[in-house]
């Protein structure tokens, strides 16, 4: 009773499995908000068939989910909740590509710091777990591109750490002798 009638109206939309009307036959039986993430996984693997190399450009998902999910029974302009299929879609092979080395990146520069002899070690623990975070809730809703604080606070983190990481490297003493063999 003291939840407002619009929160619940949400909640049971997202957790009734009523008939689907999408015509995909993984997204039958599955309750609404589930049905609607494999449509736009169906949505964006089209979106990546046209297109994969480049892609369709950035945010060409919302703007053309009515042209390919038509064939689905989705005809409104929608965001893809899922950020893997958001960058397949809109930038392509490219753009996973890209992902995928952010993704390596930020592991190394995690692994790195956390197995060091820095007194910055846990950050690197730290960095893991955001990291980790940030790539599982992800799987399910695109935060991390839309949402300011959580793009903010990731790539903060992820400054402190790779200073850290770069500190780190550069305490490590010099043989003796290269600073004399540089030109």
């Amino acid at each position: 009773p003291l939840v407002p009638a619009s929160v619940r109206e949400r909640l049971a939309s997202t957790t009734d499995a009523g008939p689907s009307v999408y015509q995909v036959p993984l997204a039958v039986g599955l309750e609404g908000s589930t049905a609607m993430r494999v449509v736009f996984a169906k949505v964006g693997l089209d979106m990546l068939a046209e297109s994969p190399v480049w892609g369709n450009g950035l945010n060409a998902f919302h703007l053309r989910t009515p042209e390919f999910g038509a064939r689905y029974g989705l005809l409104t302009h929608k965001d893809p909740h899922i950020l893997l299929v958001r960058f397949a879609a809109e930038m392509g092979i490219l753009g996973l590509a890209m992902l995928a080395w952010l993704t390596w990146a930020v592991y190394r520069c995690g692994r790195t710091l956390w197995r060091s002899d820095s007194p910055a070690y846990l950050l690197g623990a730290v960095m893991l777990c955001a990291s980790l975070y940030n790539f599982v809730s992800n799987l399910a809703s695109t935060t991390f591109l839309q949402v300011a604080q959580v793009s903010a606070q990731f790539w903060i983190l992820y400054a402190i750490a790779a200073r850290a990481t770069v500190e780190r490297f550069e305490e490590q003493e010099e043989p003796e002798g290269a600073r004399a063999a540089l030109p």
